[in-house]
């Protein structure tokens, strides 16, 4: 996991993924919709953000 403020620093974990599937979560879906925007503006993309997060999981 990798918090949204850490995302920056955190790049080069994701070198080489830029055409690859990257499905981002967070409790509501905001911070992870931020996230996916921050990647998508970074060159990444196919950046998926699991609307609802895990509270709307939680929900099923």
């Amino acid at each position: 996991m990798i918090p949204l403020g850490d995302l920056p620093s955190s790049l080069d974990e994701f070198e080489g993924m830029e055409d690859e599937d990257i499905y981002i979560h967070c409790r509501s879906g905001a911070r992870s919709g931020r996230a996916k925007e921050y990647l998508e503006a970074q060159g990444f993309n196919k950046v998926h953000n699991v609307l609802g997060g895990i509270m709307a999981y939680r929900q099923l």
